[in-house]
């Protein structure tokens, strides 16, 4: 898309030293593999598959430059299962931190609309 045009032009032109992504979850989650699988759901998985490969090479081009990256998902996203992920997690340097954000004080609202810790394991794959 031109967004991904832009970005990866923006990222040329300035060189950042740290590149942060977190990319939809939504069609990674859990959630998903409980719904019918309809030609539209395919076609919204394959933009969610290709966003993240695009994020995934902006973290390579970080990497193999010199320069950080840092990507956030959920642990139990299905994201971490495609190809392109396996591979950048397996490369040296990468390393990849899990945490639970209720250990920092998250909260959500409980089912009575109190406050509840947040208990979303979350995974930080980063080579800084």
């Amino acid at each position: 898309s031109s967004d991904r045009a832009a970005a990866s032009r923006h990222i040329d032109q300035h060189m950042p030293l740290l590149v942060v992504g977190s990319p939809m979850c939504t069609m990674f989650s859990t959630l998903q593999r409980l719904q019918a699988h309809d030609e539209a759901w395919h076609e919204r998985l394959r933009h969610a598959t290709e966003h993240m490969k695009f994020a995934v090479k902006a973290y390579r081009k970080q990497h193999r430059q010199g320069r950080y990256f840092l990507h956030e998902h959920p642990a139990s996203a299905s994201s971490w299962q495609l190809p392109a992920m396996q591979s950048l997690v397996d490369e040296p340097g990468v390393i990849v931190v899990t945490v639970d954000p209720c250990m920092y004080g998250q909260t959500t609202k409980d089912r009575h609309g109190g406050q509840a810790l947040a208990k979303k394991p979350t995974k930080f794959p980063t080579n800084s």
